[in-house]
């Protein structure tokens, strides 16, 4: 799913992972892997996953209100697939 938001373009992705018992989605914003949620807990304990950071994980900033509405799309999605 796609979404344009405050002018930064939002997007989810869901997938099987093999590391992970359930589905995953992926959160991207402006083109940038931000996270991933998962479901292996149950779906009232999601989890956030975040990506083993670097050099070039610092360089990704991203402001509160953007964040927090990709994470409340891309729970929608996920819990829509479960």
């Amino acid at each position: 799913m796609n979404f344009n938001f405050h002018g930064s373009i939002i997007e989810t992705k869901i997938f099987s992972d093999s590391e992970y018992h359930k589905l995953v989605c992926e959160i991207y914003i402006d083109g940038v892997y931000i996270c991933l949620l998962s479901v292996d807990d149950g779906v009232d304990r999601i989890s956030i996953v975040f990506p083993d950071c670097e050099e070039e994980c610092k360089k990704n900033k991203v402001r509160y209100d953007i964040f927090v509405f990709a994470l409340s799309l891309a729970k929608k999605d996920i819990l829509n697939k479960c």
